[in-house]
């Protein structure tokens, strides 16, 4: 078990500038602090239990219950530019939030024989219910200051249920010394259920404005041989899913139907080979998908005040990645490798602005394509008898293409680095010195431009024993 209380202190700044049909701008200027208080709790509890000697079954629960408050304010001023101010508001927002999450998991391990035939078999079922509370007062000003016209409320209701069931199955059979295969079935199913309430008045009666409902069904199965030789391996796999999945969502006796039903397969190869004692080499290829988070399918909106919010999109499909890889690695310890991905229906994050009504919104979209090129070193050192390290250093190229998006082609990309390094100090018999500092440079992620980032972190440790 485990317990955490943190309070967080986030600052928001947006600058943006309307363009309306007939060309004429609006300009708004916006701040906002957003002091956040987490309380959070979780446990597990597990036992295996010997049948026999080839038998052993398990069970682990596991779980949390965890609560967050936020209180925040935000300012936006609004005017033909940013130095002239025509009118402002003022938005209070309170949001109670509760997540709770229960997980079981059954296992049964069978070693068929002492050459190592084993059959693992995995029943998990998940358990997910949040609750948030968002409560809005909005005053509005004229540029003297005084009131334009009266506070405006707005107070949502989002319970959220998600339930998801899994069962899967894995085979392992040696067939020789040096060749193994493996194989396997995995089924799973979601169901995620969310009921957006809403009201106008402050103290009155919410009502259902979105209830939105997706079924996830995948049924998956994968097989996978390897081979050593003397001074290579070898392993060749395939998985095959097929996905069904219905998304509903009933908006203002509007109801809105997504469904899809796709099958793919993704190849994988990974080959090694020992040159001699101090050099190694290795080639890989792989393909996989990455499905879109079910809060970001989810078309309910979040406000941050009257003229910015952030919505879902059930549209989304999943993206799909390519990726080459060439790996050196010197004396066991020095690793070079550089790699290739290429990734289509890229799910990113776009910004957009309705000209009409001067709201500004935050949703997610497929692009069509990114590309990404790297190189990666990673290589321990040490200065003396207390003071050791390590380094990695990355260097890649991010870019993104996607034609018509807000009304545009997207054809950027950047080159950048990354620079992590690990430092262990000690100095004093039994204490131990840790310092991590990590730097990005400036890149261009899809129509962001994100300013360099870094970050240092220290620890020490002292053995009493």
């Amino acid at each position: 078990f485990s317990h955490n209380d943190n309070k967080r202190y986030q600052n928001i700044g947006i600058k943006r500038i309307v363009t309306d049909s007939v060309g004429g701008q609006t300009f708004f200027d916006q701040f906002s602090e957003l002091p956040q208080t987490n309380h959070n709790n979780s446990y597990r509890v597990g036992a295996d239990y010997d049948i026999s000697d080839k038998n052993t079954v398990g069970c682990v629960v596991s779980g949390y219950f965890n609560s967050e408050v936020d209180n925040n304010t935000n300012t936006t001023h609004i005017g033909p530019n940013f130095s002239q101010v025509d009118s402002s508001l003022t938005t209070a927002a309170v949001f109670n939030q509760s997540y709770h999450n229960i997980a079981v998991n059954l296992n049964d391990t069978w070693k068929l024989d002492t050459a190592g035939q084993q059959l693992n078999i995995d029943l998990d079922y998940s358990k997910f219910k949040n609750n948030s509370n968002a409560y809005y007062m909005t005053n509005f000003f004229l540029a003297d200051g005084s009131q334009q016209h009266p506070a405006a409320f707005l107070g949502n209701l989002t319970p959220s249920n998600i339930d998801i069931h899994t069962a899967k199955a894995d085979y392992t059979l040696p067939i020789t010394k040096s060749v193994k295969f493996e194989t396997g079935v995995k089924l799973s199913d979601v169901k995620t259920d969310n009921d957006l309430q809403q009201s106008v008045v402050e103290g009155g009666q919410y009502l259902s404005v979105n209830h939105f409902i997706y079924d996830e069904k995948i049924d998956a199965g994968y097989i996978n041989f390897s081979k050593d030789y003397k001074n290579t391996s070898v392993q060749l796999g395939l998985r095959g899913e097929y996905t069904s999945s219905n998304a509903t969502g009933d908006s203002l006796n509007v109801t809105q139907v997504v469904s899809r039903h796709y099958f793919n397969l993704f190849p994988s190869v990974f080959i090694n080979h020992t040159i001699n004692d101090n050099n190694e080499i290795g080639i890989s290829y792989s393909r996989r998908i990455d499905r879109p988070q079910y809060d970001n399918l989810n078309p309910f909106v979040y406000h941050l005040d009257p003229y910015t919010y952030q919505k879902g999109n059930p549209y989304l499909k999943p993206q799909y990645t390519n990726n080459f890889e060439l790996n050196y690695t010197y004396n066991k310890s020095i690793n070079l490798s550089l790699g290739y991905s290429r990734t289509t229906d890229v799910i990113s994050e776009i910004p957009g602005a309705d000209p009409k009504t001067k709201i500004g919104f935050v949703t997610s979209q497929n692009l069509q394509t990114q590309i990404n090129y790297s190189a990666n070193l990673f290589a321990p050192y040490t200065i003396n008898k207390w003071w050791s390290g390590n380094a990695n250093v990355t260097v890649f190229y991010l870019g993104f293409k996607s034609n018509g998006l807000e009304g545009a082609n997207l054809d950027r990309g950047q080159t950048a680095y990354q620079i992590r390094a690990n430092e262990t100090f000690t100095p004093i018999k039994g204490y131990r010195f840790e310092l991590t500092g990590n730097y990005q440079s400036a890149l261009t992620y899809a129509l962001f431009y994100v300013k360099p980032q870094y970050s240092i972190d220290a620890g020490v440790s002292h053995s009493i024993s």
